[in-house]
């Protein structure tokens, strides 16, 4: 009888421990998200490093764009889904032309894109663009950022290499991204 009675007690205390456990386990799966990607404004910016282009031409191999190097300006990341896509077309376009507006200062801005060196390359010279652009082929960096592929994302980064303010949907097509980029990028330098 006794034994029979802890048997029970035992199946108790299992169905009650799957029961907690379960629920436990079940909500630490977005911690864990975070802690894999997606950085939260004021916490610190993930370090990468990964080559780049310019619409210059590629910079030197062995001094590829490196994020802990940027620290001491406000760093602008970029992320678009390809380079022909329309609407990172269109981001990219406009970050060039108004790029005295938008990121007045000591601002270091660069686009990372899903795509080879190569094709970079040649989006960078047909664009005309003067900021620095990261090719991500392995989508390394975009998952260390938690972008979700196919979206265009910003990411502000304050001096101290905080990330200061961050957009993970931002429509290319609306002034008020532009706007919000802009103030994001002033009050990152403030700090």
């Amino acid at each position: 009888m006794i034994r029979r009675g802890s048997q029970y007690r035992g199946v108790l205390a299992l169905a009650l421990f799957l029961g907690i456990g379960a629920r436990a386990l079940h909500a630490q799966q977005p911690v864990k998200a975070h802690l894999m990607g997606d950085p939260l404004p004021g916490r610190d910016a993930p370090a990468f490093s990964l080559p780049y282009v310019t619409s210059e031409g590629p910079g030197p191999e062995d001094q590829p764009f490196r994020l802990r190097a940027e620290l001491g300006r406000v760093v602008v990341l970029a992320f678009v889904p390809g380079l022909t896509d329309s609407a990172a077309v269109a981001l990219i376009r406009a970050f060039t032309s108004q790029a005295d507006s938008l990121f007045a200062g000591d601002v270091v801005l660069a686009s990372i894109a899903p795509v080879e060196g190569s094709r970079v390359q040649s989006a960078a010279r047909s664009l005309g663009t003067r900021h620095k652009m990261l090719p991500d082929t392995t989508e390394a960096v975009r998952r260390l950022y938690g972008v979700n592929r196919g979206s265009i994302a910003v990411y502000v980064i304050n001096p101290l290499g905080k990330v200061s303010w961050r957009d993970l949907n931002v429509n290319p097509y609306a002034r008020s991204s532009y706007t919000k980029i802009r103030e994001a990028v002033t009050k990152a330098g403030r700090s």
